[in-house]
């Protein structure tokens, strides 16, 4: 597919666990990027822990979130 975006969207809330089984999963040529990757590990971090990790950004997000609703 040529001409298509090198941006997309992750949603947190469509995560999941996925099994060791190999055919149950595809490798793909895309990564996030370090930014995005540092905010799924803050993200993470915050569903494990229910604090969020020195310097998040995901407390702004949330309290911006908030403002919307």
């Amino acid at each position: 597919m040529s001409g298509g975006s090198s941006e997309s969207i992750l949603r947190l809330d469509h995560l999941f666990p996925i099994g060791s089984d190999p055919a149950g999963y595809q490798l793909e040529a895309f990564r996030l990027s370090d930014e995005a990757l540092t905010l799924v590990d803050d993200w993470l971090h915050w569903l494990v822990t229910d604090a969020f990790p020195a310097e998040s950004v995901l407390p702004t997000i949330r309290e911006e979130f908030a403002k919307l609703a």
